[in-house]
């Protein structure tokens, strides 16, 4: 379990399953499994975030002629979509 921290917005169930309060699809999972997203994973009724720290996405606004400012660039990482289907 290197680099998995213990996810935040967790809540305990019956039988060790846990429910993710992360996103609106409020999953419910079991021992051994994952999240929809597959970014979460319960370990022993401890939900894990193995995605956590891992940027898969970086972006940010192109750069002007001319210019030498610095500005933010909006990072991502795994996980699901916060719409429910």
């Amino acid at each position: 379990m290197t680099g998995w921290h213990v996810a935040m917005l967790q809540e305990g169930l019956d039988e060790g399953a846990v429910r993710c309060r992360v996103c609106p699809r409020l999953c419910r999972v079991a021992p051994g499994r994952s999240g929809v997203c597959r970014a979460r994973v319960n370990r022993d009724g401890v939900l894990y975030a193995i995605t956590y720290g891992r940027v898969c996405s970086v972006a940010g606004p192109r750069p002007r002629r001319g210019t030498l400012t610095m500005r933010s660039k909006a990072r991502s990482s795994a996980g699901c979509a916060t719409t429910r289907r």
